[in-house]
């Protein structure tokens, strides 16, 4: 599609990714937080035709704009399976800022749109949706939970912070002066 301007080109992406998008969503920290932290994101997605249509017309868009403006940088993507499941990886390349490329890998996975850093990180999650793992199954999790059978809410926070910092302090050099 041409755009006569950006204005007119976000709010066409707005419009047409929100119509896609379900009202669940998780972000998760899982894992370390040094030196790059593990994270994961889970979008619901109605329609993840749509939704990839419209991520591959963002990147054309975004590519011609920096080609353009002469940036010399651009987004790649590349299409990959896991698991049965299509996976796609983001990689920006000349970026002044950043030292080498960066990731964004995703995956839709049964009405959902899955996200992280890393496609090692999309495949243990896969791997533990297969396994049925969840934090329903998480015996602390459950222990959390009130006792009445009312799990209406609209947002949930569940942390184990002790093992984000633990994780922490163990990357503390221990020969800091000081100085």
């Amino acid at each position: 599609q041409n755009f006569s301007d950006d204005s007119q080109l976000w709010q066409q992406v707005k419009q047409d990714v929100l119509a896609t998008l379900g009202g669940e969503f998780a972000f998760g920290l899982d894992g370390p937080l040094l030196p790059v932290p593990s994270w994961k994101v889970v979008l619901e997605v109605y329609d993840e035709n749509m939704l990839q249509q419209n991520i591959e017309q963002l990147i054309v868009y975004i590519n011609e704009k920096m080609a353009t403006e002469n940036k010399g940088a651009s987004i790649l993507i590349s299409k990959t399976q896991i698991s049965d499941f299509n996976a796609y990886q983001l990689s920006s390349q000349g970026l002044s800022n950043a030292s080498d490329s960066q990731n964004l890998s995703y995956v839709y996975v049964d009405g959902y749109l899955v996200a992280a850093a890393s496609m090692a990180q999309l495949e243990n999650a896969i791997k533990y949706y297969q396994t049925s793992a969840s934090l329903l199954t998480d015996s602390e999790f459950q222990s959390l939970l009130p006792n009445n059978d009312q799990l209406d809410f609209s947002a949930l926070v569940f942390s184990r912070i002790g093992e984000l910092v633990a994780d922490l302090v163990d990357k503390i050099p221990t020969n800091l002066s000081a100085e």
